[in-house]
């Protein structure tokens, strides 16, 4: 694209930064957040939120963190990457402060809670996790 002279798109970015988090390859992804920067595109939720997935995913949860703390707009899935980016990191008591904060959560930051607590060895309060949604879920009568 670059070579052609086509300009990416905040769908270009944020799908070859999903990438980097996946691989890891944290280089590439600074790389792509100097072109980010250098676009104008930085304010975009969906770019931010990629970036700070993919510096969770690569192990740099202080710059995911600091992306996160950036951010003046974040949605569930923002919110939902910064836990699921300190539960991959074993951080469960940052996991469980941002799941906390969380003004809305969906079945993937209940899972990115359960797995976290389960994946660093705390099996009862992965229990108590999953009780938590099974209780809600009763609540609201989805089972």
């Amino acid at each position: 694209m670059h070579k052609n002279g086509v300009p990416p798109s905040t769908f270009t970015f944020s799908s070859v930064l999903s990438t980097c988090g996946r691989l890891p390859a944290i280089q590439e992804g600074k790389q792509i957040y100097d072109r980010i920067v250098k676009s104008g595109l930085l304010s975009n939720k969906v770019l931010q939120t990629a970036l700070l997935d993919m510096y969770a995913r690569c192990g740099l949860v202080d710059d995911a963190r600091y992306v996160f703390d950036e951010m003046p707009d974040r949605d569930v899935v923002s919110w939902t990457a910064m836990v699921a980016g300190f539960a991959k990191a074993g951080l469960m008591k940052d996991a469980r402060r941002v799941f906390d904060e969380m003004p809305e959560r969906n079945v993937v930051s209940w899972t990115a809670m359960v797995a976290g607590y389960a994946n660093s060895g705390e099996v009862s309060a992965a229990r108590e996790i999953f009780d938590e949604i099974w209780r809600k879920m009763q609540c609201h009568g989805l089972l």
